[in-house]
């Protein structure tokens, strides 16, 4: 029986067949070959058209949707931008010069988005950090479409239209993708990174590695250090995979360039606006390093609790259900692919299927060394592993591909008893669409339990924007004044206030004490 198509390679089998098999004169083939190119880039445009309009609806109801799930969120990132706007908000240690281990560069970018919306807006605050939100959901969006085009590009279509449904359907994406974290903006910068890294090694350009250091710095200079971990197999398959032995030395010196070059165009004008607003001189990615691994006692992240070496297995379990699951078992599956189904992956006839398993390898270890770093820290924190969840969706997309090889494989051995060679194919669509419909129902279930109870803080201060503080203003007859501002304490729940973008000019949030 004939092979089910859309294998993972830089090369279809039938790609391959009708090359070999080809016999246009010049001229005809000159032709075709430009046709098809137009066709190709026409059929590309389109797609990513449409995924990005699919991503920019699924985000924009988690910018308008999504609460606030951690309090850093409010303190590290919303509160400075609130101060940079209106001259007034809540400050963390992070933030004193004494540490200095969040940058003000990156709260400046988003405190500048947020003056244009105020105008926009008529000073209507909660408009603004909605507007804020939906920036963020355009720039998610962006990053999604590029991710999903490189994927249907180098890993073949089939893995492409996996990735899409996954991402699309995913409860952790959708409760990351509209955050205010470096966690997130890290995400973003990934997905653009890897648009590039899952091309092929090239060895004559320096195109993919420069462009997959450039954004992988971007993200770890300007978000958050610990991200660069993801670009570490990128840059390692640059030295090992396709003609290692060829111009060594000129490898090497496009990481040190591409390196060099992405520090200067990155962390100089990063240092330059942070030493604005400390006064001093700070290299604030190397400050949240220096801080976190080499604290020394009662200094570091763990004296905020630690958790056991399962609780990220739990946490993706939770937002990911069976495609976490699944991209666990991606890199093994390759093993297993290669016993029961070896042409499953397939490449170019020089290139071999050494080159195939060992090209893919490499795209799906960055989420395992990503896991396995941060399983051995013993602080964790939900947000840590945002930066992985395209990848945890990539991972699984393949994942998915592989197995359905070993189902059609194991159905192909029985058919001498059952009748499955006739509905072949309906057959795995029905696998693929069971395990997309049980992920996607688990999914969804968990982001409407999100939205329905655990609302309440952010409902609660629209209502006391819109409606209870201007009848007290109304009634009682009080001026709001930043001088003399109206206090509205809320007892010890200072961890669930959604920031001063909730709160009127001239009403100031005001907490006990807790023993925290």
């Amino acid at each position: 029986m004939p092979k089910e198509q859309g294998s993972i390679g830089l090369r279809s089998r039938a790609a391959r067949s009708s090359a070999s098999t080809s016999k246009d004169v010049p001229e005809e083939r000159t032709a075709k070959t430009n046709s098809s190119k137009s066709t190709k880039v026409n059929a590309s445009s389109t797609r990513s058209g449409i995924a990005f309009i699919a991503f920019l609806i699924v985000r924009l109801t988690a910018a308008f949707f999504s609460n606030i799930a951690d309090c850093d969120e409010v303190f590290n990132y919303w509160e400075p931008t609130h101060y940079l706007q209106y001259g007034y908000g809540m400050q963390t240690w992070e933030y004193s010069p004494e540490y200095a281990i969040r940058s003000w560069a990156y709260i400046k970018l988003h405190a500048i988005i947020g003056g244009i919306f105020d105008f926009v807006f008529n000073h209507d605050k909660i408009k603004v950090f909605y507007a804020i939100r939906a920036t963020f959901a355009v720039v998610c969006a962006l990053s999604e479409s590029m991710f999903y085009i490189a994927a249907s590009s180098h890993l073949g279509p089939r893995v492409g239209r996996y990735l899409i449904i996954a991402m699309l359907f995913s409860a952790g994406m959708w409760n990351a993708s509209t955050a205010y974290l470096p966690s997130t903006f890290t995400m973003y910068t990934t997905m653009v990174a890897f648009f590039y890294a899952l091309m092929p090694v090239s060895t004559t350009s320096g195109r993919r590695v420069h462009r997959t250091i450039f954004w992988v710095g971007l993200g770890s200079l300007l978000g958050w250090p610990f991200s660069a971990a993801v670009g570490i197999p990128a840059a390692f398959e640059e030295l090992v995979l396709r003609n290692a032995l060829k111009k060594p030395f000129e490898r090497i010196r496009r990481l040190i360039s591409g390196v060099i070059t992405s520090l200067c165009i990155i962390l100089i004008p990063l240092a330059l606006a942070d030493y604005y607003f400390y006064k001093k001189l700070n290299i604030v990615p190397w400050n949240i390093i220096a801080y976190n691994v080499f604290g020394g006692k009662d200094r570091g992240p763990d004296i905020y609790g630690t958790e056991p070496w399962h609780f990220y297995i739990i946490n993706g379990l939770l937002n990911f259900n069976i495609m976490f699951i699944m991209a666990l078992i991606s890199l093994p599956g390759l093993l297993v692919t290669v016993l029961v189904d070896k042409q499953r992956i397939s490449s170019s006839p020089t290139a071999g299927s050494v080159y195939a398993y060992s090209y893919l390898s490499f795209r799906l270890v960055p989420f395992y060394v990503w896991l396995l770093v941060f399983i051995a820290q013993p602080h964790k924190e939900e947000r840590f592993l945002f930066v992985i969840y395209p990848l945890v969706c990539l991972n699984a997309a393949v994942a998915i591909f592989l197995v359905r090889g070993w189902v059609d494989k194991f159905l192909l051995a029985l058919s001498k008893n059952i009748p499955y060679g006739i509905n072949r194919r309906c057959y795995l669509k029905l696998f693929t669409l069971i395990i997309f419909f049980i992920s996607g129902v688990t999914s969804i279930s968990r982001v409407l339990a999100l939205c329905f109870h655990y609302n309440a803080p952010m409902t609660i201060y629209r209502h006391f924007y819109y409606v209870e503080i201007p009848q007290q203003v109304e009634t009682h007859k009080l001026q709001l004044n930043l001088n003399n501002p109206i206090n509205l304490c809320i007892g010890k729940e200072w961890y669930r206030f959604p920031s001063h973008y909730f709160l009127p000019d001239g009403v100031r949030l005001r907490f006990l004490k807790s023993d925290f």
